[in-house]
C-alpha cells in the first residue's frame, strides 16, 4: 500500500491572498461553495422561495431585492410533489416572463438517489457534468433533505455526518453553493435531526408563515452582516403561487388580536410572575392546539405583544414590560436590542404608544396583576 504523502501546510500569509468566494446573490450569504439552508414547517412555502432563487440564479434575475450577479446553471433535485410541479414551473415561468421554448438554465433531477450512498452522488456529478458539458452551476438545491438520506435516521450523529460529508464533496467538486431544504422539528424553532447538519452550516435561513404573511429571516451566517428578514407573500398565477416581496401593511396581521391570539396572550399574563417562560410551558398553559398556539404565538411576538429572548429549546417569553432576566441571558426588549428606555416603544402600535400611561400598556399591566 503507497503511504499518503504528508500533510501541507499553509502558512497565514499564503492563505490570506486567496480570493473571498464570489456572491451568487448579493447581501444574502449565498455564495460559491457555501453550504447553506432553508428551515420551515412543512407547507410553509420553501419550494416556491427555492424555485424562485434558483430561476432568478439561472437568469440573473434580481431576487427579491437583491442582485444576482451573474446567470449560471443551477441545478435542482425535487424530493417531493413531482405529480405537481410542471404547474409549479408554469407559473413561475410566466412570473419571469419566458417563452414556451425558453429554458432559463434550471436543470431538474427527478430520480431518486441518496447522500448515504458513495455511488449514488458519483452518478450524481456524473450527470451534472455530462448536461452542464463543462460548465460550473452556480447552485445545487436538494428539496427537502429528508427525500435524499432515505433509510437513515435525521437523529443520528452518524448519517447526519454521512449526508454533510456528501454536501461538502458536491460543493467542492462543482464549486456551487449547496442550497438544502430541511423541515423543523418538535417545537417549529429549529430544524429536525441532529445538530450536526447546523454546525456545517455556512448560512442558515428560517422560513415562517403566519396571516398569509411569509418571514425569510438569516438565522445563521459564518461571515458578514445578517442580512434584515424578508417579509414575503405567495401571488396566484397560473393554476399554483410564486413568491414575492409582501405587499400587506406592515403591522395589519401582527397588530391584530383575534380571540385565540387573545386567548394565549391572556395565559402567558397568567403565568408570568416574575421571569419570562419557556414554549412549553406555554403552549401547555393555553388550552388551544398545537398548530393554533404556534401560530398565535409567532403573530403575537412578531407584533411586539409578546417579547421573546433566546433560541430553540433556550428560548424564553414574556408581556411587555420590564422583567429580571434569565440567567445568561440579556435584558428583555421588544426587539431584542438593549434595554427598554422610554423612548422605545414597547407595544406594536408605532412611536409614542406603549410607554407609561398608555391605556393599552395599562390594560396589559393589570392582566398581570401589576399597577
Amino acid at each position: 500500500m503507497t503511504a499518503r504523502p504528508p500533510v501541507r501546510l499553509l502558512a497565514d500569509c499564503e492563505w490570506i491572498h486567496e480570493p473571498a468566494p464570489a456572491a451568487v446573490v448579493e447581501g444574502t450569504g449565498l455564495t460559491a461553495g457555501a453550504l447553506a439552508g432553508i428551515i420551515s414547517a412543512p407547507g410553509s412555502g420553501k419550494t416556491f422561495v427555492s424555485m424562485s432563487l434558483s430561476t432568478a440564479t439561472a437568469i440573473a434575475a434580481d431576487w427579491l431585492g437583491h442582485r444576482v450577479v451573474a446567470p449560471r446553471p443551477v441545478v435542482y433535485a425535487v424530493g417531493e410533489g413531482q405529480a405537481a410541479f410542471p404547474l409549479r414551473l408554469a407559473a413561475l415561468r410566466t412570473a419571469y416572463e419566458l417563452r414556451d421554448d425558453e429554458p432559463s438554465g434550471v436543470w431538474y433531477v427527478r430520480e431518486s438517489f441518496s447522500l448515504l450512498n458513495a455511488d449514488d452522488i458519483t452518478a450524481l456529478l456524473d450527470g451534472l457534468r455530462e448536461h452542464l458539458v463543462g460548465e460550473a452551476p452556480g447552485l445545487v438545491v436538494l428539496d427537502p433533505l429528508a427525500a435524499f438520506m432515505a433509510g437513515g435516521d435525521e437523529n443520528s450523529t452518524q448519517d447526519m455526518s454521512t449526508v454533510v460529508a456528501a454536501l461538502n464533496r458536491i460543493r467542492a467538486e462543482t464549486g456551487a453553493c449547496v442550497l438544502v431544504d430541511h423541515h423543523t422539528g418538535w417545537n417549529a424553532e429549529r430544524e429536525r435531526g441532529s445538530t450536526v447538519l447546523r454546525a456545517a452550516m455556512d448560512v442558515m435561513y428560517s422560513l415562517t408563515q403566519a396571516d398569509g404573511v411569509l418571514t425569510l429571516e438569516c438565522t445563521k451566517l459564518r461571515d458578514g452582516v445578517v442580512p434584515a428578514p424578508l417579509r414575503l407573500q405567495l401571488r396566484p398565477v397560473a393554476g399554483s403561487c410564486v413568491v414575492e416581496l409582501c405587499t400587506h401593511p406592515t403591522d395589519e396581521p401582527a397588530a391584530t388580536l383575534t380571540p385565540k391570539r387573545r386567548q394565549v396572550l391572556d395565559t402567558l399574563n397568567a403565568i408570568v410572575i416574575d421571569e419570562p417562560v419557556a414554549f412549553s410551558r406555554w403552549r401547555d398553559a393555553s388550552g388551544v392546539a398545537e398548530t393554533t398556539f404556534e401560530s398565535a404565538a409567532a403573530a403575537l411576538v412578531k407584533g411586539g405583544w409578546v417579547h421573546k429572548t433566546g433560541k430553540g429549546r433556550n428560548a424564553r417569553y414574556a408581556p411587555p414590560g420590564p422583567l429580571p432576566p434569565t440567567p445568561d441571558s440579556p435584558p428583555i426588549t421588544p426587539d431584542g436590542g438593549g434595554p427598554i428606555t422610554p423612548d422605545h416603544p414597547r407595544g406594536p402600535l408605532g412611536p409614542g404608544v406603549g410607554g407609561k400611561g398608555d391605556p393599552d400598556t395599562a390594560a396589559r399591566d393589570a392582566m398581570r396583576g401589576g399597577a
